[in-house]
């Protein structure tokens, strides 16, 4: 899912002080992830999928 992979690119990655060195937060990486992917499921979704219905 490319949208998912996006997120977790931009939104999982702690930059830190070093903009220059882009790791995943260890503390709350499990935590994001699972709510980007809920949040995909219950809400992006099905609203995607109105839009292409209408």
């Amino acid at each position: 899912m490319i949208l998912i992979e996006y997120l977790n690119r931009h939104i999982l990655i702690d930059h830190g002080k070093n903009k220059l060195i882009t790791e995943y937060n260890e503390f709350t990486k499990d935590i994001i992830e699972k709510s980007i992917l809920d949040s995909y499921k219950r809400i992006i979704a099905p609203s995607i999928e109105r839009k292409i219905k209408i």
